[in-house]
């Protein structure tokens, strides 16, 4: 962790955009939706 502490920028995957939110909300319904009807 000696590199965060730096304050080094390593990298990593992109911002959670408002268009992952969406994404993700709707396969979460899509999910709990399927998971009642069992």
């Amino acid at each position: 962790m000696e590199i965060r502490d730096n304050g080094v920028i390593t990298g990593g995957p992109a911002p959670f955009s408002q268009k992952d939110a969406i994404k993700f909300a709707n396969k979460l319904d899509h999910f709990l939706t399927k998971q009642q009807r069992q």
